[in-house]
Formats: C-alpha cells, structure tokens, sequence
C-alpha cells in the first residue's frame, strides 16, 4: 500500500467519523450541523483523491 492510499485511507475514515459525531451534535446544536457536514464532505472528498491518486502511482 502506498503511502497516499493510506493517507487517502486515514481521512476517509476521518471523514465518516466527523460525520456521524456531526449528526449526533445536530440533535443538541441545529447550527453545527450544517458546518460539520461541509467540512466532513471536505475531508471525504480529499481522501478519496488521495486513496484513487495512491490507487494509480
């Protein structure tokens, strides 16, 4: 595995991990939601560049 598909990894599964803490935050602050949710789709979207990137080198 090379070293860009594990970071690819590593922020995917960051990004799955803020999401469902962002949902659970939801039920308490409405506002959050909305942040989390960008900044998850942010960090998902990088990783799979990543993961894809590592996939082809």
């Amino acid at each position: 595995m090379s070293p860009f598909e594990r970071q690819g990894r590593i922020l995917l599964a960051a990004a799955i991990g803020l999401l469902f803490l962002s949902v659970f935050v939801s039920m308490i602050m409405t506002q959050w939601f909305t942040f989390g949710f960008i900044f998850a789709a942010g960090l998902g979207v990088t990783g799979l560049f990543f993961f894809l990137r590592g996939r082809q080198a």
